[in-house]
Order: C-alpha cells, then sequence, then structure tokens
C-alpha cells in the first residue's frame, strides 16, 4: 500500500513539472489570442489547439519510406490542415498512409508525380503548394503561401516568409514534408534540426 502511495505522488509530482517546465517555454511565433475563432477576420487563426500538431520529423515517415525506391509527401493533417488535391498534372500515388491520431497523412509515389495541394492554415486562407517527383531528375516543390513551411529529407526548407518559395533537389528518392508553420512546437527545430 505504501509502495502504491509513493508511486502515485511520484507520478504527479512528475506531471506537475512537465507542466511548468511548458508554462516557462517560450514560443515566439505563437500568440494565444491569435487561436480565438471568429468570423470577422482572415487574420486569426480557424484552428484550434496548436500544440498538438508538430513540425515533421523522420522518426514519423513510415517505415516504407525509409531505404525504399519510393517518394513520400507527408502533409499536417492535423487541426484539419489538409484539404485537397487540386489537381494532378502526372502520375499518380501507390499508397496512403496516416499516423495514430492522423496528424500527419503521407502519400507515397513508386514513380513520378506532379501536381498541387490545397491546405487551410487560417480561417479564410487558401494555401496552395504544388510539387513534382522525378521528372527531369529532380524534385521540386513551391509556395506563394506565407502559412506553409515545408522540409526536404536532403534538408532544404521552403518557406514563402524566408524568400525560400521554392525548393529543388536532385537525390534520387526524396521525401517532402509540409505543415502550417502557426502550429510550430518551438521545441522540435532543436530536437531535430528541421530548421
Amino acid at each position: 500500500m505504501l509502495h502504491r502511495t509513493l508511486s502515485c505522488v511520484l507520478v504527479a509530482l512528475h506531471a506537475a513539472s512537465i507542466t511548468l517546465l511548458a508554462l516557462a517555454l517560450p514560443y515566439p511565433e505563437i500568440n494565444v489570442t491569435d487561436f480565438t475563432i471568429t468570423s470577422s477576420s482572415s487574420d486569426v487563426v480557424a484552428r484550434t489547439d496548436p500544440m498538438r500538431a508538430v513540425p515533421f520529423t523522420p522518426l514519423l515517415a513510415p517505415l516504407r519510406c525509409i531505404g525504399n525506391n519510393v517518394f513520400c509527401l507527408s502533409i499536417q493533417m492535423a487541426n484539419e490542415a489538409y484539404k485537397e488535391f487540386l489537381h494532378v498534372d502526372w502520375g499518380g500515388w501507390s499508397w496512403i498512409e496516416d499516423t495514430p491520431g492522423q496528424e500527419w497523412r503521407t502519400f507515397g509515389f513508386a514513380g513520378s508525380f506532379t501536381g498541387s495541394i490545397r491546405m487551410h492554415c487560417r480561417q479564410d486562407s487558401e494555401d496552395d503548394f504544388t510539387f513534382s517527383f522525378g521528372q527531369l531528375k529532380s524534385s521540386y516543390m513551391s509556395t506563394y503561401s506565407r502559412e506553409l513551411r515545408g522540409h526536404t529529407s536532403d534538408g532544404k526548407t521552403m518557406s514563402a516568409v524566408s524568400a525560400k518559395r521554392a525548393v529543388a533537389t536532385r537525390k534520387s528518392w526524396v521525401d517532402f514534408h509540409v505543415w502550417c508553420r502557426d502550429w510550430e512546437n518551438v521545441k522540435a527545430p532543436n530536437a531535430t534540426g528541421l530548421l
């Protein structure tokens, strides 16, 4: 009985220390008032619970993306960020896989593909990006949206905010990850080196 009581106390102390640590960490790009949903402004974020979604890390990639001859595109599903494929110019995907909790969706491509996707990062925004895998021995993605952030598996970053609107790579089999920058967790870039 004493052992169980001590275990409960230790768990409670551990949870309290994590809460205090989380409150002490700075979140420079996140303003709590930004997440109040109103119908009169397109500047406010339309989705709630921004701290659940974090930038994509290789640890979240489906196993079939790792070490296989396949292109993978992983996009943020959390907070209903992903909307639809706008069009497919060339090719088709081989499979689709969601992470547990459906926070990320990965499209797998066994061959060349070119198309555009629409995401919805803010209440009235339409955040589109175009991407291409395996065309003319290179792959690329680009966007005009200042709300999207993208990353390639060989270390390039797409961000219209930092004038990196388009990125291209000649890596044979590359993976792309795209998410809404408002949901970035500042702890993740330091831990993974993605940004």
